[in-house]
């Protein structure tokens, strides 16, 4: 029988999954949502399935690919606090990340890659845009590409003066820190620099840097086991992303699960 004491953030984390999921379910059959609220649960609905996959890579432990997959998850847990982190800023973000995929996709057409059915769903989810919305975002991103005479694609986070990069001092990371109301006292640089150097480390066995880290020194690791390192620690990131993630949708988006993600977030702690 499985020692539950012996990973604790494991089992956190199994518990966050199924409230998470469950959540998400009532929220799809509650109601025909709107683009907003689609982008949230679909952006939910990833960061769930990727703290699964870091869930079973922690079983295997498997260092590396955790740290991989904890790099991922990271990117799509910034990207679900910037939009809905400012109440005021959740359409405009949320359009901006649809039209980034739209103008991505568009792009694929253009150059022959995954053309079957693309298009229908480009139609589909562009109708599902507000018109009023969707031609400010489209401005901003025609002004943001022609004032680089079309030598580059915008993020949909730097349009409307949004950050510049994801991890540099101007970039998405820091302005979500910044905008966090929990570290309004609190060192913001420390805090930036202390997310910036996970995610540049987590970042080296994604470009398959760490490959060689051990075996250049030391042939003998060839004849190690793959797996069985402890990695639990690492798996409280996953738990971090998925708490603070369902309260700014109970408090922004969802407010209906308000009562019921708070108590959850308590049982956590």
């Amino acid at each position: 029988m499985k020692n539950l004491q012996s990973k604790p953030n494991e089992v956190r984390v199994e518990k966050a999954i199924k409230f998470g999921k469950d959540i998400i379910r009532e929220i799809g059959k509650s109601r025909e949502l709107n683009l907003e609220e689609l982008v949230v649960a679909s952006l939910f609905n990833s960061l769930l399935r990727r703290s699964k996959a870091c869930l079973a890579i922690n079983r295997e432990g498997l260092r590396d690919e955790l740290y991989n997959m904890l790099r991922v998850s990271l990117e799509t847990y910034i990207s679900l606090c910037y939009i809905i982190q400012k109440r005021k800023f959740i359409k405009d973000r949320a359009t901006s990340y649809c039209v980034g995929y739209l103008k991505q996709q568009q792009t694929n057409i253009e150059t022959g890659e995954n053309v079957a059915n693309l298009q229908s769903s480009l139609n589909l989810i562009a109708s599902k845009l507000e018109k009023e919305a969707y031609q400010r975002v489209i401005n901003e991103w025609e002004n943001a590409r022609n004032k680089s005479e079309g030598k580059y694609t915008p993020k949909w986070y730097s349009l409307f003066n949004g950050p510049t990069s994801f991890a540099g001092e101007k970039g998405l990371i820091k302005k979500v820190l910044e905008e966090t109301p929990a570290y309004k006292n609190q060192n913001k640089t420390a805090i930036f620099n202390t997310y910036k150097n996970l995610y540049g480390y987590f970042s080296q066995d994604a470009h398959g840097y760490n490959a060689i880290d051990n075996i250049i020194l030391d042939q003998s690791t060839l004849q190690q086991p793959l797996g069985g390192e402890d990695t639990d620690n690492a798996l409280q990131l996953s738990v971090s992303f998925l708490v603070y993630s369902l309260k700014l949708i109970g408090e922004n988006v969802f407010p209906e699960y308000k009562k019921d993600i708070q108590f959850f977030i308590r049982s956590m702690y």
